[in-house]
């Protein structure tokens, strides 16, 4: 009950502009497939993220959780165009930069390599990345790039190149 009365706190301070959306966007949620759910509970998490309304923000990133099977920070920086075929499994942390056009496969993990570290990867533009795979630490992957299935990059790519195994290496 607390939790209830914090949310409507909050969303009363919002502007009057956001309510309607959010009834809205409450709708589409509810009824949509997850890929889109994904996308759109992500948007609106960072949504409310970057204006500072941390509770509403927290609530959406649980709700991706609960309804789609994955973790996507709200805090993690994710440009236009991307797209989630099976989220489940998906997990981005949240000092991760995805750029535009990016695909992401089911149990994807986009992390820090250790806890007193908070390196996160880069992904560029039009990056293709297969299930399984994980992506840590402080590395760029290329724009253009494509990460097969259950690789583990640890280093910097190149662009328009193809990486797979553990670990990754240039396949061309």
């Amino acid at each position: 009950m607390a939790m209830k009365r914090a949310l409507k706190a909050v969303i009363n301070r919002a502007s009057p502009r956001i309510i309607p959306r959010l009834r809205f966007l409450q709708g589409l949620l509810h009824h949509s497939p997850p890929p889109l759910k994904a996308v759109a509970l992500y948007r609106v998490s960072r949504y409310f993220w970057v204006r500072g309304h941390r509770i509403l923000a927290r609530h959406y990133e649980n709700l991706l959780y609960y309804r789609c099977g994955c973790t996507i920070s709200c805090e993690a920086e994710i440009g236009e165009g991307v797209w989630f075929p099976h989220p489940t499994g998906i997990v981005i942390g949240k000092g991760s930069i995805l750029g535009r056009n990016v695909t992401v496969y089911q149990s994807v993990t986009l992390g820090r390599k250790d806890r007193t570290v908070s390196d996160y990867p880069r992904i560029g533009d039009d990056v293709t990345i297969y299930p399984g795979s994980v992506v840590i630490g402080a590395i760029v992957v290329g724009k253009g790039t494509t990460i097969g299935a259950n690789s583990v990059v640890l280093a910097d790519t190149e662009e328009n190149s193809v990486y797979a195994g553990v670990p990754a290496r240039r396949l061309r």
